[in-house]
């Protein structure tokens, strides 16, 4: 499982990804908010099959500026694709493939909607590098989690996001994953990027050359 950036000549890189969910319309806006960044963003974008279905306009558009990955076939109750079987898992998978293939597009990445030695499985068999990440948005620990992250007033939530952020990636940068379905990504995102290209001494990446895929 890839969830860290490969240091090269000491290097700190950070890659970030979107976890893509079914909101088309949250889903562009939050792209196009970094596309429109003053400095260009290498992003990969992780769909379900069944949004690659219902937008395949939307999701050509998109591969001719950023690499496509996948995510299943369609989300699951939270919890719930873990206690798939091997059969299941690997459903969901190859459904979602084949719905990229479909638009001329092979995915070369997943990030499963929950980790586990049966979705590893299947990856592997599918010659899928399986991503995880080094640190969400929403966070998915600390003192801003899904169930603490909206007790906040929206005015504190974001500089204790960048906060998260920070810790996680100073030392050693890594993998960062948006939520498009997340109502704070955009907003956040705006503040995210100049911290990391103004602020930060990271080098970001494209997912390929963070992992050290030739």
């Amino acid at each position: 499982m890839n969830h860290q950036c490969v240091k090269k000549e000491g290097e700190s890189r950070v890659s970030i990804i979107i976890e893509v969910g079914m909101n088309a319309k949250t889903a562009r806006v939050l792209i196009e908010t970094i596309h429109a960044y003053e400095k260009h963003v290498p992003l990969t974008l992780f769909v379900y099959g069944d949004f690659v279905e219902l937008y395949p306009e939307l999701i050509t558009e998109w591969s001719k500026e950023y690499e496509i990955g996948i995510r299943g076939s369609s989300p699951l109750p939270r919890n719930l694709w873990a206690l798939q079987n091997y059969g299941i898992q690997r459903l969901s998978v190859v459904s979602a493939e084949m719905k990229l293939s479909k638009l001329g597009l092979t995915a070369a990445y997943i990030f499963p909607p929950e980790f586990g030695e049966t979705v590893a499985l299947v990856a592997s068999e599918r010659n899928l590098r399986m991503i995880n990440s080094t640190v969400t948005l929403p966070p998915r620990s600390g003192s801003l989690t899904f169930e603490t992250y909206f007790k906040y007033e929206d005015v504190k939530r974001t500089p204790k996001a960048l906060r998260i952020i920070h810790e996680a990636l100073v030392h050693s940068g890594g993998i960062l994953s948006l939520d498009s379905d997340f109502p704070d990504s955009q907003m956040t995102s705006i503040f995210l990027l100049d911290y990391l290209y103004e602020v930060s001494n990271h080098k970001i990446t494209s997912l390929r050359e963070c992992i050290g895929v030739e």
